[in-house]
This record gives structure tokens, sequence and C-alpha cells, in this order.
């Protein structure tokens, strides 16, 4: 995976760089056709991926992408402590991490009160 992701930020460039380790890194076979709590964990990692390398790609996200990334948030934080072989459970911990960085870039920020 190439990533074109500016590194204009420490968030940026933690990105920039997991993103880099993530592409280079073997899909681990111990979670193929596997299911945690019905979450299909290949599916997971396909879709989550899909929606970063938009991000990445200087795409962005639009209002669908932005609720399906957090899904994927969401359905990482239930997978990943179950998931038992350690080279699986880094891959997926990364994503997570991954998903989170840009997951942040679409929460609200907060309105100034009113003085």
């Amino acid at each position: 995976m190439e990533t074109s992701l500016p590194s204009t930020t420490p968030a940026d460039a933690e990105l920039a760089e997991l993103w880099r380790q993530h592409g280079e890194a073997p899909f681990p076979d111990s979670v193929k056709r596997n299911e945690i709590d019905g979450i299909d964990l290949v599916y997971l990692d396909s879709a989550t991926a899909g929606l970063v390398t938009s991000e990445v790609n200087h795409r962005g996200l639009d209002r669908q992408g932005v609720a399906m990334l957090h899904q994927c948030c969401a359905e990482l934080d239930t997978v990943v402590p179950r998931i038992t072989d350690p080279d699986a459970r880094a891959y997926y911990e990364r994503l997570r991490v991954i998903a989170r960085l840009v997951a942040a870039r679409y929460v609200p920020e907060p309105e100034p009160e009113a003085v």
C-alpha cells in the first residue's frame, strides 16, 4: 500500500508510518475463514483498509464512509482482545490504531461557548 499522505502533524506521521507497516505485513493465515461474534475478520480488514485508503489518497470520507469507519472501529474493539494468534492480534491491533487515527479526523470540533 503506497501512501501519499503528507506528514504535517504527529498524527499524520504516525498514520503514514503505521499504514506503510500494515501494507508490508502479510495477512495472517490464522484468521482466514474465521469469525468472532459474527464478525468476519477478512471482511473487517478489507472494509477498514478501503476506508483508510480513501482517506490516505486525499479523497476523504463522506457521511456513509465515516459511519462505516466508526462501525469498523467498534468491531475492531470487539475482535482484537479475542484474537489468540500473536501475529494476527498484532496485525489487527495496528489496523485498529490506524482506523482510530482516521476516525479522529472526523470528530467535530466543539462549538465555542457563547460569551
